[in-house]
């Protein structure tokens, strides 16, 4: 495949770039998916090593998309709050490290 066949990028591929960079523990997580398949290929582990990444990266693929969706699915409520009772007040809740 030559250099500007590459360089090339559809509306889709540009979607999911976006997608991924607005989601970095699912780019993360893909990214690892991704090393895991090319791992074996390349003969740099073995198969059980390889699933058992691959398992882990997939959790953690599932695990962001559901974070993702939450978050989106709780600022959609809060703009709607918003705009049906302007003079709501919106708190964030507080978070443990």
């Amino acid at each position: 495949m030559d250099t500007k066949t590459i360089m090339e990028v559809s509306n889709e591929e540009a979607r999911l770039l976006g997608q991924m960079r607005s989601n970095p523990q699912f780019e993360e997580h893909l990214r690892g998916l991704l090393d895991c398949a090319m791992a074996e290929h390349l003969g740099q582990a073995g198969a059980d090593e390889v699933e058992e990444r691959a398992v882990k990266h997939s959790r953690g693929i599932g695990l962001a998309a559901i974070h993702g969706w939450a978050r989106q699915t709780e600022e959609q409520g809060a703009r709607q709050l918003l705009r049906e009772e302007p003079s709501a007040r919106l708190r964030k809740k507080k978070t443990r490290k």
